[in-house]
């Protein structure tokens, strides 16, 4: 559906067009359940990250201002030893002058700093940041948090039983503070993070309601993460088992099996592997007559009955000596040899057509079709190249389609045809020696059944692209069609050149044709 504009879907049959529709709006609804999901995993991990930062900057000053107080404290040491003070002074004076060096507070603080050796409990500071973000997280998590049905495997169900506890507590509109402690689902809460849901420190104080809703968004986010906590109505988090056969119809598993056809699945597992295994028995000990016999060359055999793997010498890296008079380039240079000779980047249209103004740079739209082409991906060629993700991205989807990618491919064709030297290459226009048998005219006939559409009806050569509309609705991912759209495409790029080149021989022409 990303690929057809208004104008194009008007021009397909109704019914094609309503089914084009009706996916889209299914897979934009999945997407739309993505995104919400999404911004939950972003949003709490800001959160943490911001907690972690805050908690990072209270040691710090904790630090500082108990390395400051620590030389306060030796003064009020040093009272002790001050021949200035009089010996029948009253201990309250004494004790007026030290707090006036450092008050009761700080003084008991750092007492007990010297004598326990204390340190400070980063993530008791960390809690206590996310007190200060109670208000942001509930407006931005618990609306996604009620538009999202969540499943999660067996062993996560307590975090699926706290998650529908706040959905309920939410949808009456009734705040946790109201909830007795002993109501909140607590299976899903890990041992060593209790104590900091308690306003005393341990068990037997007061649930702090704020703290336990972000710990259940975090371990949301981790379920998420991890795939355990699954989404039914998403493309990126749902189950595995959404892809595999209900348990209703796997009930009738042995209809299913008997209506594949395959004698294989009806045959017991005992037999079928015993089958297998004699199947192995067989096979090893051919192999081994083989090495015996001395027929299989790559193997050397010695004395006492051993074979070993006899070393590869060092092969030609070329194909044929032919390429080594050839010039090595690099692939973008082909495809802006091809796109000086030929101008195919002027059909790779930006998909809203008239209504935008919107025109992608060559250098981009190359960058592309060779992360498609190759395999390579788009993140990858962003990362190799100096173009940013999202511009290789938005390149990619507004400009490369199967409709801009055929007449793309016709330009390139039509171009290779007019070469003077096409002629010379042309196994279809050219007659074939009854001598070369009939393998090669079945050869040739599967080749012509995959002429280009637009070549096919004047013979002007073979270009191998079985590409057609109805064949690729989507682009799913990088080793669906699309790819192999684009792969063929440079091929086509890749001979253009090749065969314009004053090099090229019948020699060269008898390899293309091989």
């Amino acid at each position: 559906m990303n690929y057809y504009s208004v104008f194009r879907l008007k021009q397909l049959s109704q019914g094609v067009a309503y089914v084009y529709l009706l996916c889209f709006i299914h897979h934009r609804y999945q997407r739309a359940h993505d995104n919400l999901l999404n911004s939950l995993i972003h949003k709490v991990k800001l959160y943490v990250e911001d907690s972690k930062v805050a908690a990072k900057e209270r040691v710090y000053e904790y630090r500082i201002e108990t390395n400051q107080n620590l030389e306060k404290a030796g003064q009020v040491l040093k009272l002790f030893t001050d021949d200035s003070i009089p010996e029948d002074a009253s201990f309250q004076s004494v004790q007026a002058t030290a707090f006036s060096i450092l008050d009761r507070q700080k003084l008991a603080f750092v007492a007990e700093h010297i004598v326990t050796e204390a340190t400070f409990d980063e993530t008791a500071f960390q809690w206590e940041h996310i007190d200060t973000l109670a208000q942001g997280f509930k407006c931005n998590l618990r609306p996604i948090l009620q538009a999202v049905e969540f499943a999660s495997a067996p062993g996560h169900a307590p975090v699926l039983e706290a998650l529908q506890f706040l959905k309920a507590a939410i949808q009456k509109g009734r705040p946790l503070s109201q909830y007795r402690s002993d109501t909140f689902p607590m299976q899903c809460i890990p041992d060593a993070t209790k104590r900091y849901l308690y306003a005393a420190g341990d068990d037997s104080g007061q649930l702090l309601p704020d703290r336990y809703e972000f710990l259940i968004y975090r371990l949301l986010r981790n379920g998420l993460d991890s795939g355990d906590i699954f989404c039914r109505d998403s493309v990126r988090f749902r189950s595995f088992e959404d892809d595999l056969l209900s348990e209703k119809q796997w009930k009738a598993k042995a209809e299913l099996i008997s209506a594949t056809g395959l004698a294989t699945l009806k045959q017991p597992i005992q037999d079928h592997l015993a089958d297998l295994e004699q199947q192995l028995e067989d096979r090893l000990a051919r192999v081994n007559q083989r090495l015996s016999a001395g027929e299989n060359e790559h193997f050397e055999l010695k004395p006492r009955g051993q074979w070993s793997l006899s070393s590869p010498g060092i092969r030609d890296s070329e194909n044929h000596p032919m390429f080594s008079d050839l010039k090595k380039v690099n692939l973008s240079s082909v495809l802006h040899f091809v796109n000086q000779r030929c101008h195919f980047t002027d059909a790779l249209v930006h998909i809203l057509g008239r209504y935008t103004k919107h025109t992608a740079d060559e250098r981009i739209l190359i960058a592309a079709l060779m992360a498609w082409g190759t395999n390579m991906g788009i993140g990858q060629m962003a990362d190799t190249s100096d173009i940013d993700y999202h511009t290789l991205a938005d390149a990619a989807d507004n400009f490369l389609r199967p409709e801009t990618l055929e007449v793309a491919n016709d330009l390139v064709c039509n171009a290779t045809y007019e070469l003077p030297i096409f002629s010379q290459y042309d196994v279809v226009m050219r007659s074939i020696p009854a001598a070369m048998g009939k393998s090669l005219r079945v050869r040739l006939r599967r080749l012509t059944h995959d002429i280009h559409p637009s070549t096919s009806a004047s013979k002007k050569g073979l270009f191998p692209t079985p590409w057609s509309p109805t064949t690729f609705p989507s682009m799913p991912g990088l080793s669906g069609p699309m790819s192999t759209k684009v792969t063929m495409f440079l091929i086509c790029c890749l001979i253009t050149p090749l065969i314009s080149s004053p090099r090229f021989t019948r020699l060269t022409r008898m390899v293309l044709i091989r």
